[in-house]
Order: C-alpha cells, then sequence, then structure tokens
C-alpha cells in the first residue's frame, strides 16, 4: 500500500467542485475564509484518519467508538478484498487533476487502486447523508488526477470504477459504485473544467439549499438572504398575517452575520408560521400526488418501519446472554439500535437458520418478551426529490460492506 503527504485545501479542490457547478460565484465569496468546521467535520476526520492509520498497519485495539471502528473496519475488509485480487492500493494518495480540469484542483483521494488498466477510485463517507458516485465531480476529479500521474497508470487509456463507501446509512446499499470509459469520462472532465473557467471574480452568486450547504460564505451572503426573502414573501402574501415589516428588517443587514440579537429574534418569532406554511404546502402537495395530479420533481413514497427494542437494556441483557451472545459484543452498542446488534461480528457467524430472518431471531420467545417492535407508520411518507426517489425506489439492502468485492465488470 501506498500513503503519501496530503495536499492542502485549495480553492478549486474535488470537494468543492459541486459547489462550484452550482454557483460560480461560491469561490470568490469563500476567498480567504477558514475552513467551517462542526460536530460532523470533526466526526469525519477522525473516521477518515482512523481508517488511514488502520490501512497504514495500525491496530486498532483499544478504539472506544466501537460504531466508527466498524464502520472502519468494514472499509478496510472491503479494500483487503480488492488487494487480495492483485491490486495495488493507494490510500490518502495525494491527486492533481490540473492538466485535465483547470488550476486549483488538486486535492487527497481516500483510495486508489490499480490493476492493468482498471482504476477503482473510492471516497469514504461517514456521515449518514447518501451519497452518489453517478457524475460524482468529487471522484471525477480523483479519476482525472489518476489518469494524470504517470506513477499510478502509463499504459492505454484507462477504465474506472468510482465507489461511494458508506457503512452508516441508515437504508440502501452502503457501497454504490458506477463504471466510466476513458472516452465516456472526457466529457463530464470537460464539463468540470467549463465550470471552473465560469467562477470568475465578476460571477454572480445563485444560492440554493444544495450549493449553499457547505459553503463557507453563507453567513455573510447576501444573494442568499434575499432569495430566501422573495420566496418567502410570496409565501407569506398568502397568509392572514402581516409579515412585510419583520421581512424588510433584514434588508438592513449585509447576510446573517449583520443581524443584531432583536432581529434574530423577529425572525425566530416568524419561524412556527413559516414552518406551518410549508407544512400545509406539503400536504397540498400530498393531496395533489394522490389525486394523480404531478408536482414537478417531487413524489410521495412510503417510507420504512422504524424498529426499536420492546424490552429495557437489563431484559435485553438477559435475553442476550441466554442466546449466548457475548457480553463485550453487545454491551458496546449501548443497545442503540437491532440494526446494530444484527452487525456483530457473533450473530454474522451463527448458522444460516438463525441468520435468515433476524426478526424470527429477535422474537424466539413470544408474547411480552418479544425483543423488537416495528412502527407500521415510523417515517410514514418520504417526500424527495425525483432522484432521491429513485434511490429510494431500489429498496433497501443489507447494511454491512461485503468483505469481499462484488465481480467486477469489464466495459
Amino acid at each position: 500500500m501506498v500513503i503519501t503527504e496530503k495536499v492542502p485545501h485549495q480553492q478549486n479542490g474535488p470537494s468543492s467542485l459541486h459547489r462550484r457547478a452550482a454557483c460560480h460565484g461560491s469561490r470568490w465569496a469563500e476567498f480567504g475564509l477558514p475552513e467551517v468546521e462542526s460536530e460532523h467535520s470533526r466526526e469525519g476526520t477522525e473516521a477518515h484518519e482512523l481508517l488511514e492509520r488502520i490501512l497504514g498497519g495500525g491496530n486498532p485495539t483499544g478504539y472506544e467508538d466501537r460504531e466508527m471502528l466498524t464502520a472502519v473496519m468494514d472499509t478496510v475488509r472491503w479494500v483487503q478484498g480488492w488487494r487480495d485480487q492483485g491490486y495495488s492500493v493507494r490510500f490518502e494518495f495525494p491527486v492533481d487533476p490540473s492538466e485535465l480540469l483547470g488550476p486549483d484542483t488538486a486535492g487527497t483521494a481516500d483510495i486508489i487502486m490499480v490493476k492493468g488498466d482498471h482504476i477503482i477510485v473510492a471516497d469514504f463517507k461517514y456521515g449518514h447523508h447518501e451519497v452518489l458516485p453517478q457524475d460524482n465531480p468529487q471522484l471525477l476529479a480523483y479519476a482525472a488526477g489518476a489518469a494524470c500521474d504517470k506513477a499510478i497508470h502509463n499504459g492505454a487509456d484507462p477504465w474506472f470504477t468510482l465507489v461511494i463507501i458508506q457503512p452508516r446509512l441508515y437504508r440502501g446499499a452502503t457501497v454504490k459504485s458506477t463504471e466510466y470509459t476513458y472516452n465516456g469520462i472526457q466529457p463530464l472532465w470537460d464539463g468540470i473544467r467549463i465550470d471552473l473557467a465560469l467562477c470568475t471574480d465578476s460571477a454572480g452568486r445563485t444560492p440554493s439549499a444544495d450549493a449553499c450547504h457547505y459553503c463557507k460564505a453563507k453567513l455573510s451572503c447576501h444573494e442568499r438572504v434575499s432569495v430566501t426573502q422573495d420566496s418567502i414573501g410570496e409565501l407569506v402574501a398568502l397568509s392572514d398575517e402581516p409579515l412585510t415589516e419583520e421581512l424588510a428588517m433584514i434588508q438592513q443587514h449585509n447576510g446573517l452575520e449583520g443581524m443584531t440579537p432583536a432581529t434574530i429574534a423577529s425572525f425566530l418569532d416568524l419561524k412556527p408560521l413559516i414552518d406551518a406554511l410549508f407544512g400545509d404546502i406539503q400536504d397540498l402537495a400530498f393531496d395533489q400526488a394522490r389525486a394523480g395530479i404531478t408536482v414537478p420533481g417531487y413524489k410521495i413514497i412510503k417510507g420504512p418501519g422504524r424498529r426499536k427494542w420492546a424490552l429495557t437494556e437489563e431484559e435485553l441483557a438477559r435475553k442476550f446472554k441466554s442466546l449466548k451472545i457475548p457480553k463485550v459484543e453487545y454491551l458496546v452498542t449501548k443497545m442503540g439500535s437491532p440494526a446494530q446488534v444484527e452487525k456483530l461480528e457473533c450473530v454474522k457467524a451463527m448458522s444460516e437458520s438463525k441468520r435468515n430472518n433476524i426478526k424470527t431471531f429477535y422474537t424466539k420467545t413470544l408474547g411480552k418478551d418479544v425483543l423488537v417492535t416495528e412502527s407500521t407508520s415510523g417515517d410514514p411518507v418520504i417526500f424527495n426529490s425525483s432522484e432521491a426517489f429513485a434511490a429510494a425506489e431500489s429498496g433497501p439492502s443489507d447494511p454491512t460492506v461485503e468483505a469481499t468485492p462484488p465481480p467486477i465488470s469489464f466495459l
């Protein structure tokens, strides 16, 4: 395995490309601003550092965050499966796709694996928010960097498998991949280069929930506030409540950072009404969809039932002991959820008949001793964009990452 020094964050680095395409003004809006740190980003950094340590031969013994360790070890086993097939493995590997994408696009890829003319680029995500590999700018940039690096590949035109690994997804496959021929991926690289060329100091900002989510300038972006104000203004015009004065207050400030405590309080006072308006609009959309009227970009899908323990922790401990699940195994889960217990190694090692239907395993004793109850409603309805609908429509799958890789298809 190969590891080298990481590349410092660059203005058009792979992780920022999605934002650059969505808002051409975001580059100059973020210029000079520090990286935004949150609890989620710190957690993600810790998970990546643990993955790097173990892939580099480090010992995970004694690591206390068992959920993080399980997610990382699932990923390590997935990588090892490819290594066993003869792939060379590079992790936390610096790539520079500037030859194909333009300046300031260098970054550090989580995992790059190569065998012959096949290049696998994998990105490890520790969060719960689903990320897809199809036309993913970050993965495309890593692939471009790999294609430019003669030390990685110096033969005929390669083909690529781009992979997102998300061991903590609540539903759906935790390893998703897509494939591209060299000719097929080039138009996507061209599209990234064109978008980046438009990211000039005079480029306008085009705020959206997607573009602003990770933007370092979102709190000081006047355009974002103005777009939100205009949108809310249209909605509240339908309301009986006089909100014009309160909404106009935001024009006195340059973005959210300039708001006084009194102004913040005024907007917080509006939140219940705004939430209620959006709730009414969603209800209306549900009614129209059920009546066969299409709401562009949205569909109604049935959400999954939510499982929970029907017993106390003490009762569960006795039950697990009777089922010969070692105490050290089930206590580390803190009884978080049935799904966590399903991922324990001792459960995976059980006979096929015991694992065939995990609910039967949980409910071996009937009546008040049933371990798991499942809500028939849970999240009764998920109202999502067409893209999310398409992902959800594929249905849930095994929540664990396979220790060995799936068969490869050859293009």
